[in-house]
């Protein structure tokens, strides 16, 4: 019927996201310097008579701030600020809801082609960056989120980093006096701190249960990325199908798919499917009773390979021209082959296409 029409190609997202390492930062181990605690003064007197390395100790710059009832309030108070002040504005200006959020953890719902944008700016905000720093490497869209929410002063150098300060218009609760709401700086966990986010993209016919299970299950794989900092997305197809890939946030894979969302290049939207048709006999070496077999690590040979076949996918379905699917091709392969294996670079493709698709039947006629 009608309902089964417009259902049919309607999927959206589960986020779930959880601070790396919390138990580290509980217990001292992940403690800032004893010296950024200090006065000017102070620092030069515990660098001229700290006996250091001689005696056996660290260095005066590598000694950690003591574990004290102050150093464990203030790691409560800047999770509970984020939980209490950060997480639900950001979600709802994604058009999402939250479900959850306490200290680090995140659990909530988004429209599927929000959901990335959506958990990189809580991952910022969880951090205290500057949208504009370069260590933030945000797209346009999450930096006019945060922007709007966030007051941050023009110059990336002046801001405080690991601190917060809401706007007027988002400490004004409906019908409620806006001094309700923090007016100064929040404390938040900093740029050291980093987050895992699991992204799972369900039917909306499918049972929920199963697609928060993915989004927790896709949290743990972000976790399993060396170094942690990582968000990995999994898309569950009707079909019974699952593409995804995992990346950490200061790779350039987040630049390279915002780039195709923001259709800066008019391309076809058929154009990722003939890509990842063509990528696929590249790498994918078999296939067994548990699913296809990958080629491992990439070699010269093979990245060329994959490089030549977006060039002419670019030019060909794209309506690229020669020198621009060059270069785009030269950028993009250098971005997503140093942060990704084989198997994730394909399933990149894979992941980006279905969802363009799906949007573009919601949307048929734009946003």
């Amino acid at each position: 019927d009608a309902m089964d029409s417009d259902d049919a190609e309607i999927y959206y997202a589960v986020l779930a996201m959880d601070g790396d390492d919390m138990g580290q930062w509980l217990s001292g181990t992940k403690a800032a310097p004893l010296l950024n605690s200090l006065a000017g003064r102070a620092q030069e007197y515990l660098k001229e008579h700290w006996p250091g390395p001689k005696s056996g100790l660290p260095t005066a710059d590598a000694v950690q701030r003591p574990l004290s009832p102050g150093y464990q309030a203030a790691l409560s108070e800047a999770l509970s600020n984020f939980s209490l002040y950060c997480a639900g504005p950001i979600v709802r200006a994604f058009s999402g809801q939250l479900i959850y959020a306490g200290g680090d953890d995140v659990l909530a719902m988004l429209p599927a082609a929000n959901a990335l944008d959506c958990a990189h700016a809580l991952q910022l905000a969880f951090r205290g960056l500057h949208p504009d720093d370069p260590e933030a490497c945000a797209p346009n869209r999450v930096k006019k989120v945060l922007k709007d929410l966030f007051h941050f002063s023009g110059q990336i150098d002046k801001h405080p980093r690991g601190f917060l300060q809401l706007r007027r218009s988002e400490r004004a609760d409906v019908g409620r006096a806006s001094h309700l709401k923090p007016n100064w700086p929040l404390l938040v966990m900093g740029p050291k701190a980093s987050v895992s986010v699991g992204i799972a993209i369900g039917h909306v016919k499918s049972p929920m249960q199963d697609t928060i299970q993915a989004a927790r299950d896709a949290e743990k794989s972000a976790k399993a990325v060396p170094d942690k900092g990582a968000f990995s997305l999994q898309v569950l197809k009707r079909s019974g199908e699952a593409v995804g890939f995992s990346a950490k946030w200061n790779q350039n894979v987040i630049a390279v798919w915002s780039e195709l969302e923001a259709d800066l290049h008019d391309l076809s939207g058929r154009f990722a499917y003939r890509y990842a048709a063509l990528v696929k006999p590249l790498v994918v070496t078999g296939g067994g009773w548990n699913g296809a077999s990958y080629v491992q690590a990439w070699s010269d040979p093979l990245r060329d390979s994959v490089e030549a076949e977006l060039r002419h996918v670019l030019h060909q379905q794209g309506g690229c021209k020669p020198a621009k699917a060059r270069d785009l091709s030269r950028n993009w392969i250098d971005a997503l082959t140093t942060a990704l294996p084989p198997r994730d670079f394909l399933h990149f493709w894979l992941a980006w296409a279905f969802l363009n698709r799906c949007r573009n039947r919601q949307n048929p006629t734009g946003p």
